[in-house]
């Protein structure tokens, strides 16, 4: 068993392709997120592990709404496979709080499950203000689960039984008198 420091850097793999990309807008001092059905508020989301998803926070209503991810609701940063991206580029998380609002290019990149320290559940929030993402976190799952597959095991057939041949009886013939 190993441990896991959650301060210790890890990026997302820059180059990795990007499963998809979640856009995130501000309304009523909460988050929302639309992950291709529209804007939902502070919803949970299924990642699957081993793959790579963007936080976009390029709306114009998340100019001083930081997206953070964390092992618990508005505590613990979490690192581990998350990149914090302003302007195309991959910045320190410290750089990216300062550099936030003044940015155009405001997103959260995150491989999932890359290592032996990663987390069934990862929730957001804002670094700014409290609450805004409660009750919304990411939830990571196999892709096992994700996609399951069903499989009959096969029966072995019924073995033939053969009966053993009984050799004939050689008749006897009786001379006759």
């Amino acid at each position: 068993s190993s441990t896991c420091d959650l301060a210790e850097p890890v990026p997302s793999d820059i180059n990795a392709t990007i499963e998809n990309e979640l856009l995130v807008s501000v309304n009523n001092g909460k988050f929302y997120i639309d992950s291709g059905a529209g804007p939902e508020l502070t919803p949970v989301l299924n990642l699957e592990r081993n793959k790579t998803y963007v936080l976009n926070q390029n709306d114009s209503s998340n100019k001083n709404h930081p997206l953070i991810l964390g092992e618990s609701g508005e505590g613990n940063y979490f690192h581990r496979g998350v990149s914090y991206m302003l302007d195309g580029t991959s910045v320190s998380l410290a750089t990216y709080l300062s550099n936030f609002t003044t940015s155009s290019d405001r997103k959260v990149r995150i491989t999932v499950g890359i290592d032996s320290c990663s987390f069934q559940t990862i929730h957001y929030w804002c670094n700014n203000h409290s609450g805004m993402g409660i009750g919304g976190y990411l939830n990571i799952i196999d892709n096992s689960i994700a996609s399951p597959s069903v499989s009959t095991p096969s029966v072995p057939s019924t073995p033939s039984v053969s009966t053993p041949s009984v050799p004939s009886t050689p008749s006897v013939s009786t001379p006759s008198v």
